[in-house]
């Protein structure tokens, strides 16, 4: 079987349930002790265990390549402790279904004996979907648009910083207002971040120092007050920042 998507991991298939097991048995058929019960209720309480968000790379919403290595990481080992359990006890079920579907036959129920080789089948072919599985589709979907933003982001850069800079020395000779910073400096600083945190070699490089500036939001960083400390405080983190901005305008990525 091809690889298939995680979704059709989320109905369980109603053969595979105690309550039709039962009506489908019949009555009479249930002298024939199979052990069948307690098997299917077992692989229930697994499938009910399985979060399939928590089977998708991209349930994070990647935005760098490192990003997405780390939501596959964790799409692997969520499967491995959520379907993997529940492949192994599908397999039980088959078993114990083809047991029971020769002791129903000795006994003569038909249509209980019929039921069983069902329930195995179905076991059977969910197993094969719970281990056909892939990401593959959607990582490469993924990948295409990380690709798409880092490209972006190699392009806007430069530009940023340049406004960034224009914004900063504008900032600079007004009353600096919190209006002032948000007008001035605020969004221009934002590209900046974005750019740094998209593109991976910058983002090794500086964003552990640079998201230190929260995005340039005043309240965020507790300075977005009219008081005389806070207009103060204002350009001292104006300062760092630019500091911080040559390195990244000056940096020669190898």
């Amino acid at each position: 079987m091809a690889g298939i998507n995680v979704s059709y991991l989320i109905n369980y298939p109603v053969e595979l349930t105690d309550k039709d097991w039962q009506k489908k048995k019949g009555l009479m058929a249930k002298t024939v002790k199979t052990g069948l019960k307690a098997e299917l209720d077992k692989g229930e309480k697994l499938h009910k265990l399985i979060d399939t968000a928590r089977l998708l790379p991209t349930v994070n919403s990647p935005k760098t390549m490192e990003d997405l290595a780390t939501g596959i990481k964790e799409a692997k080992s969520n499967y491995a402790k959520m379907v993997e359990p529940l492949i192994s006890q599908l397999k039980t079920i088959v078993a114990t279904a083809k047991k029971a579907e020769i002791a129903l036959t000795k006994a003569k129920y038909t249509d209980a004996a019929k039921a069983a080789a069902t329930i195995a089948k179905t076991a059977d072919l969910f197993a094969v979907t719970c281990k056909s599985i892939t990401f593959e589709d959607e990582v490469k979907e993924a990948e295409k648009r990380i690709k798409m933003r880092v490209d972006l982001a190699v392009k806007e850069l430069k530009p940023s910083i340049d406004k960034f800079r224009k914004g900063a020395g504008d900032y600079v000779d007004s009353p600096g207002t919190k209006t002032d910073w948000d007008t001035l400096v605020k969004q221009h600083g934002r590209s900046v971040s974005n750019c740094v945190s998209t593109i991976e070699i910058y983002r090794k490089e500086f964003w552990k120092d640079f998201e230190k500036f929260k995005g340039f939001d005043s309240d965020t960083l507790k300075i977005g007050s009219e008081d005389p400390k806070h207009v103060t405080l204002r350009l001292k983190v104006l300062q760092l920042a630019l500091a911080k901005v040559k390195e990244i305008a000056d940096f020669k990525p190898k």
